[in-house]
């Protein structure tokens, strides 16, 4: 399981041994994760709109999108993998192609 909070980390807990593993710090606020179907990568959105993708097993930074200027609220991987919903507070989901990371969107008149 992970985890992201204000203090900038993000955290990987095992459930089984109901303990932290590891965690890492980064530069912004942390607002969202979520892990690959696949469990290779985790997607984390940022208080100033971006997102990166993160390497599962040592949280290194596979890429990062400098996405929208309103905080990403939710993130979600599809279950193939191939696409990531990415929620902001201005009422958009923005879809990408994970591996060309080409975006279509899609604008709400409700908060996401």
């Amino acid at each position: 399981m992970c985890t992201v909070s204000d203090d900038k980390t993000v955290r990987i807990w095992s459930l089984q041994d109901r303990r932290m593993i590891r965690f890492k710090t980064f530069p912004d606020l942390l607002r969202t994760c979520e892990y690959s179907q696949s469990g290779k990568t985790i997607a984390v959105g940022t208080k100033n709109g971006h997102f990166m993708i993160l390497n599962e097993a040592d949280l290194s930074i596979i890429v990062t999108v400098e996405h929208r200027n309103q905080e990403v609220s939710d993130i979600k991987f599809s279950p193939d993998d191939r696409y990531l919903a990415v929620g902001t507070h201005d009422n958009f989901v923005d879809i990408y192609n994970v591996q060309t990371q080409k975006r279509r969107f899609s604008k709400f008149n409700f908060f996401i």
